[in-house]
């Protein structure tokens, strides 16, 4: 409990929903693809579709490629745990660089690597995947997996707490420590030491720089599965698996310095 830092309890919020809610019309935009955990795009016309066994798909207009923009399915763990995310460098038309956060095969680490785009436009070039970390999970559940980068041009991204119902809740309290890279939110800059490993420095205003992770952001998450930004004001809005009875939605104002705790397990 002494690792919470006072002045920084991140915001939970309780969502009482109007009795007039918004009526919303739903457009199919295509279907039967098994299932996909993330979409994203660049911007252009085509549609991104990330899939647990570790696929990514292009649909465009309606229809999806036969030819994978990327295919790690023999990297990725399975059962469950797989490729969670991609997320496109802001200079991806320049650079061609994508960003991917998948559960290891075998080991069942959690890894964010770098690739480059091929010379075919619609399609990655596997081998020139670089490794920027390798988190050693203390038990293959809890993963986060969502990668984004925020309006200051870093990349963010989300791992969980490595516990599940089995394993009871966070028994090492791992969230809580700045020590761990489980149960945060890491910002990254990418662009920084990228020709050489780990590929990536971390900020110098980041709040563990000189005493736990320099990686870590944000902590006292429990599986933040997905998070967003807010692309007019940037603020940063966190959904976390909830333990039990709750799911929670955690908010950031994009004014909010690092070092914010949400809380798990303490609270």
């Amino acid at each position: 409990m002494t690792r919470i830092r006072a002045g920084l309890m991140a915001q939970i919020l309780v969502i009482s929903l109007p009795t007039s809610a918004l009526e919303l019309d739903l457009e199919e935009v295509f279907s039967g693809l098994g299932v996909p955990v993330s979409v994203t795009h660049t911007g252009d016309a085509r549609i991104f579709v990330t899939f647990l066994d570790g696929r990514v798909l292009i649909v465009e207009n309606g229809s999806v490629s036969g030819q994978p923009f990327l295919d790690i399915t023999d990297r990725t763990l399975g059962d469950g745990r797989g490729l969670w995310s991609i997320g496109f460098h802001p200079r991806y038309q320049e650079n061609g660089y994508v960003f991917a956060h998948y559960a290891e095969v075998d080991t069942g680490d959690s890894i964010i690597s770098r690739f480059r785009l091929s010379d075919d436009p619609n399609e990655l070039d596997e081998s020139s995947e670089a490794v920027l970390l390798r988190m050693p999970k203390t038990n293959q559940v809890h993963y986060g997996g969502q990668l984004r980068f925020g309006p200051d041009g870093y990349l963010y991204a989300s791992t969980g707490d490595s516990t599940g119902r089995s394993g009871g809740p966070d028994p090492g309290c791992v969230a809580q420590s700045p020590d761990s890279l489980e149960g945060k939110i890491l910002r990254l800059d990418v662009d920084q030491g990228s020709d050489a490993p780990p590929f990536h420095t971390s900020p110098d205003d980041n709040p563990f720089v000189d005493s736990g992770r320099p990686e870590v952001w944000a902590l006292g998450l429990r599986n933040p599965w997905r998070f967003s930004f807010d692309p007019e004001g940037g603020d940063l809005w966190i959904s976390d698996v909830g333990h039990e009875r709750r799911e929670e939605m955690n908010f950031l104002h994009a004014s909010t310095p690092g070092g914010a705790n949400f809380g798990w397990k303490v609270m």
